[in-house]
């Protein structure tokens, strides 16, 4: 059920981020074992984990990057604390 579920999102969700130059997965859960983020399109995937530096994007005007927040605030008691850190 959850590769049907990650296989209609990743459809949906790629027909915005196949024309981003990059997609960035935030903070997965640490039960995500990156199936949704494997099966969208886009020309570069990387995530970045809890405690990793998140890259300056203020610089970008030629470059787009869709970020992907999969359940991370589901899972959170402090969601701003989160989005700061």
């Amino acid at each position: 059920m959850e590769e049907l579920c990650h296989s209609f999102l990743a459809g949906e969700l790629s027909t915005i981020t196949r024309y981003y130059d990059r997609l960035i997965q935030w903070v997965p859960r640490e039960d995500d074992q990156g199936g949704l983020l494997a099966a969208m399109e886009a020309p570069s995937k990387e995530t970045i984990a809890r405690g990793e530096a998140f890259p300056d994007l203020t610089a970008e005007s030629e470059k787009r990057t869709a970020i992907l927040v999969n359940g991370t605030f589901n899972h959170e008691f402090d969601i701003q604390g989160c989005c700061r850190s």
